[in-house]
């Protein structure tokens, strides 16, 4: 969100520049990020009116009246796992570039290395969670997948709170917790036989 979000921000203005996209033709644009925990992501993002038609408020700026939504693809991979996202921000207000954004999507990992077996589908649960600079501020996603020796199911359910943080249950190999990681990405799971901490 820390690049698209202030992407959609500046539709705003008729001079906006846009040094942190790549034009990729036919109204597709691309971005990487990196992180340590989740290695490499590659972005690619197009627009869409209220009608869900194509349009480019960056090649076009007078369209931006009709922004409704931008379609979000990501591609990547760490050392434990390689991922997949299919995602929509949208805006609550059509050409409102300020109203509040909803991201609707599923995310895909599969453990590679270490981690190979591993495997779990990320849900955001609809309407959709409020998406700012930040990230998500509010709103509930749910995975589910398979993992460990003999496979054994693996379920996550957790919400956002205003303040970033995230407060969550998991079951995983017969397990059962709760969860708590704040915006600082700290944090703690919580089992009936310890309580393990998140750096």
């Amino acid at each position: 969100m820390t690049v698209l979000i202030p992407v959609i921000n500046k539709f705003a203005f008729a001079d906006s520049t846009y040094p942190e996209l790549i034009d990729a033709g036919g109204g597709n644009y691309t971005f990487w990020a990196a992180e340590q925990h989740y290695g490499r992501a590659d972005f690619t993002i197009s627009f869409r009116d209220g009608a869900s038609a194509p349009t480019d408020p960056i090649l076009v700026n007078a369209s931006s009246a009709t922004f409704k939504s931008a379609v979000i693809s990501i591609t990547g991979s760490s050392a434990l796992f390689t991922f997949t996202q299919n995602a929509t921000l949208t805006l609550e207000t059509e050409g409102k570039v300020d109203s509040r954004k909803l991201l609707l999507g599923s995310a895909i990992f599969t453990g590679i290395g270490a981690a190979a077996g591993e495997s779990l589908t990320f849900t955001v649960v609809g309407p959709g969670a409020t998406a700012i600079f930040q990230g998500l501020s509010d709103g509930r996603v749910s995975a589910t997948g398979s993992g460990g020796t003999p496979a054994a199911p693996i379920a996550i359910d957790f919400s956002f709170t205003t303040n970033r943080n995230i407060n969550g249950t998991l079951a995983w190999e017969g397990q059962e917790g709760t969860f708590h990681i704040d915006e600082t990405g700290t944090g703690y799971i919580v089992t009936s036989q310890e309580r393990i901490l998140l750096d």
